[in-house]
């Protein structure tokens, strides 16, 4: 963590050691946090302590001192010497030992005892860094790994260190010192490997060979204390250093545990491995090697029992990963545009042979029989860039190519491989998803068949091939889906949720976005949930999507732990004017990138938690408007400025959910009605017609303002219509359209909708905006406000089109009436992907069945 300088105190005319943090950790920690965790460290004072007498910051360098010790530290004792007398070893372990119990009985823990910490003056053992390690911890806020640097020493650590454990107390401290016992006494440490991981994998899964095996000399009491002390299970050790100083004094102590392999190999192994410190890291080992997993084969009923056993994974997880898993435990994972595999039966992953390609992070999807998968990628570059759908073999080697775009613009995004050898996938073209459709392609080539008009993210067949079930974006909002493959109707099993995986117990398996797993019970034939949804599993990590989850054929689960939140930053709402200038709004950050002016210019309607908010660009005030029910979203003022529609979500509303509020006197507002699809207002006509689109088919309706009734539709077709504005002069109708298989803004005649011309071809689902004198067009494409501007008082042609604002950084949501502004909701900086990755963890619970049924019985979720 640091580079040591022996320096000279000139005020004191003392020699003096300066330990410089690495630059990079100084940078995680800032100054001010690193100072104040090392406070506490300061005022210890022990025979056995080294001393602190200084830290702080000078040009970004952390820096703390301690005396000068002309001596040698164990390590370089052991290094010459290899082991040391019996006595010496004992009276240097149990020196150390009173170190540990005095500042522990003041609330510090080391975390990195070992023999270079140790350090010997005229035989005296003084024991360094003490607490260095967990103020560096508790200042980087969990933050380690942006470093690429690790608390604690391989050899040394206990296991829950080796675990990452958050809360690392004393007992870790007595495991570490019994570490150093071990090698004094043995000549080696407890755990040897040709690598850190090898040696985290064996503290954790393998019991040391007793002390007494490679040195007879060592009395009982030691040897049994030395036992005790190396427990894998906190509680199975000394509650403090005190009592493992006192066993090894005691010469008649013995531990009521057998031998160390006898311990772990029984009860104590048992019960650290069901204990709640998920085992990090040496998951690799039980996963890998196979040594708890049983595996099944596809025609198995039932798989075969597997011990219930959690751990994370430590080296394959990023921010943005996605991942499969295969029948056998063969782990996929696509990241850094790379496809990587953990086989059955190693530790470690690798990159798959003969994938070349810019691999794409959608999820990969397995072929039928386990031994290939399928995967998206990117074949040349510019004019010539197109999405591939390739097949490649597990074993390397062996990649062709399924499904080719038939132009830069088209996408895709691969679903399921069923038995007959079809896959299904999401098609779509252009930068939206307006014109996507779940679609059909034999692995042997032919026609596409298309099963639905929609987005779906995952897929997976249910038993019988009868449908699948479906994660499928509509409007603004995350569903699972089952889709009937034969009668192509789609069926809603639940909100804004993702994730769907099927059951062996006959539930459908899908993740929400607070984190939760939950099971719904499913009849796969009849197509019908047969009960309630309920919650089996909290804690999946979520970001703009739901949590990451894989069920194994064999009940091995597979997720990404961590917070339940977004690592969406926020919209920051920003003013940019057509002479090229921009400035930010005082608004706190928003969720939700829409908004509207008033009429008269002074008010801006805009969402902000789940709410419309009013903001007054005149006087700088802004205040809540709408406080009942929530998801409050696509503000829409009247002409006259007194009123604005919204969508809402209610339960009087169920879909259809658009509500009027007057601004003064009215609190919660009119449900005017809508579809069952739900609706989004986007403009209020003068003589008091609502406009809106559905979410699902996103036709076109008209509500009255005035009154609750049934939906009148606008257009209505098998392709997609919405954003719906008429100009200024009522003489048009602008909207977006993918009839063409592109997302087009088209005008048409209003109100007769008699002539109809394409303005702009191949655009962003973003809104688009009438100049007041009805001449202009004002769209978003490829990150710059583009004008088109229309050929006369009477004609739909687009007679010239230029850019209006380069690189608005963000989507337009609104244009004010004065025509020359208008708002643009900028993404706020991410949060670094790294910091996010630090949070999270790749989670392996095997013979998750079990619990599963349990949980399903009891009615329970832990």
């Amino acid at each position: 963590m640091a580079t040591v300088y022996l320096a000279e105190d000139v005020k004191h005319k003392r020699q003096v050691a300066i330990k410089v943090l690495k630059p990079e950790l100084a940078a995680v920690l800032g100054a001010e946090r690193f100072v104040q965790e090392i406070t506490t460290t300061a005022a210890l004072q022990h025979p056995h302590i080294l001393p602190l007498f200084d830290s702080g910051e000078a040009d970004g360098f952390l820096y703390y001192v301690m005396p000068f010790i002309d001596g040698e530290t164990l390590r370089a004792k052991l290094d010459r010497e290899t082991q040391l007398g019996v006595d010496e070893a004992v009276k240097i372990a149990s020196d150390v030992a009173e170190a540990l119990h005095y500042a522990h009985e003041h609330g510090v823990v080391h975390r990195d005892i070992k023999p270079e910490n140790i350090l010997l003056a005229n035989g005296r053992p003084m024991v360094a860094d003490f607490g260095i390690a967990l103020a560096v911890s508790a200042a980087a806020g969990g933050r380690m790994t942006e470093t690429g640097l690790s608390l604690g020493t391989p050899h040394y650590m206990s296991p829950e260190q080796a675990t990452a454990e958050k809360e690392i107390t004393r007992r870790s401290d007595v495991y570490s010192l019994a570490s150093v016992l071990y090698e004094m006494l043995a000549g080696v440490p407890p755990h040897l490997g040709g690598s850190a991981q090898q040696i985290i994998m064996r503290i954790i899964a393998d019991a040391p060979r007793p002390v007494t095996e490679l040195r007879k000399s060592v009395p009982p009491n030691v040897a049994a204390a030395v036992s005790r002390a190396l427990e894998k299970l906190p509680a199975d050790r000394f509650e403090s250093a005190k009592a493992f100083a006192d066993a090894l004094a005691d010469r008649h102590f013995t531990t009521a545990s057998e031998s160390i392999a006898g311990s772990v190999s029984g009860g104590s192994l048992g019960r650290w491995l069901r204990s709640p410190f998920s085992v990090a890291a040496v998951a690799l080992l039980v996963v890998s090697a196979g040594a708890l997993l049983v595996f099944s084969t596809r025609d198995a009923a039932e798989p075969m029992p597997v011990p219930v056993v959690a751990f994370p994974l430590i080296d394959s997880l990023t921010a943005a990963l996605s991942f499969a898993l295969a029948d056998d435990g063969t782990m996929i994972f696509v990241r850094d545009q790379q496809i990587f595999v953990r086989r059955a039966g190693e530790l470690t992953e690798s990159p798959l042979g003969g994938v070349f390609d810019t691999v794409a992070s959608f999820r990969p999807i397995l072929s039928p029989d386990g031994a290939e998968i399928a995967f998206v990628a990117t074949s040349g570059s510019g004019r010539t860039r197109r999405d591939v759908l390739r097949r490649a073999s597990l074993r390397g080697g062996r990649v062709s190519t399924l499904w080719t775009a038939e132009d830069e613009v088209a996408w895709v995004i691969p679903l399921a491989w069923s038995e007959d050898g079809s896959v299904f996938v999401t098609l779509a073209q252009g930068s939206t998803f307006a014109s996507a459709r779940i679609a059909r392609l034999k692995e042997s080539g032919g026609e596409i068949d298309t099963i639905t008009a929609a987005l779906a993210l995952e897929a997976e067949l249910l038993p019988g091939g009868k449908a699948v079930v479906a994660c499928v974006i509509s409007g603004n909002s995350t569903r699972v889906q089952s889709i009937d493959l034969a009668t192509r109707e789609r069926v809603t099993l639940a909100n804004d949720s993702c994730n769907p995986r099927w059951s062996p117990t006959g539930h459908v398996l899908f993740s929400e976005f607070d984190g939760t797993l939950r099971a719904l019970p499913f009849d796969p034939h009849q197509l019908v949930a047969t009960g309630a949804a309920m919650a089996v599993l909290d804690g999946l990590a979520s970001d703009r999507s739901t949590g990451q989850f894989e069920l194994g054929a064999t009940g091995t689960l597979v997720y990404v732990a961590g917070p339940a939140s977004r690592t969406f930053e926020g919209l920051e709402p920003t003013l940019v004017s057509l002479d090229g200038s921009a400035s930010p709004l005082p608004l706190r950050r928003t969720d939700h990138g829409d908004a509207d002016f008033s009429p008269d210019g002074r008010l801006m309607a805009y969402t902000r938690d789940g709410q419309i908010w009013l903001y007054d660009l005149d006087l700088g005030t802004h205040r809540q408007f709408t406080t009942v029910g929530g998801f409050h979203h696509d503000p829409v003022w009247s002409p006259d400025g007194t009123r604005l529609a919204y969508r809402a979500r209610r339960s009087e509303g169920q879909g259809g959910n658009i509500y009027v509020q007057s601004l003064v006197g009215d609190s919660v507002g009119m449900h005017i009605g809508g579809t069952d699809d739900g609706d989004n207002p986007s403009q209020w006509l003068p003589d008091g017609t609502i406009l809106a689109y559905q979410d699902g088919p996103s036709d076109i309706i008209a509500l009255s303002a005035d009154r609750p009734g049934a939906p009148v539709p606008i257009l209505n077709a098998d392709w997609y219509e919405m954003r719906a504005r008429v100009s200024p002069d009522g003489k048009w109708l602008a909207y977006q359209s993918n009839e063409s298989g592109r997302l087009q803004l088209v005008v048409r005649a209003w109100p007769r909708l008699d002539r109809k011309a394409v303005i702009a071809d191949s655009i962003a689902a973003a809104f688009h905006f009438w100049s007041p004198d009805s001449r202009t067009l004002y769209y978003a494409w490829r990150g710059n406000l583009i004008a088109v501007t229309l050929g006369g008082t009477d004609s739909l042609l687009a007679a010239s089109s230029r850019v209006a604002f380069e690189q608005l950084g963000g989507t337009p949501a609104a244009m004010h009436p004065d025509g020359r502004r208008f708002l643009v909701f900028r993404p706020a900086s991410p949060q670094p992907t790294n910091t996010l990755a630090a949070r999270r963890s790749l989670i392996v619970v095997t013979g998750w069945l079990t619990v599963l049924r349990q949980r399903l019985a009891d009615g329970v979720v832990e």
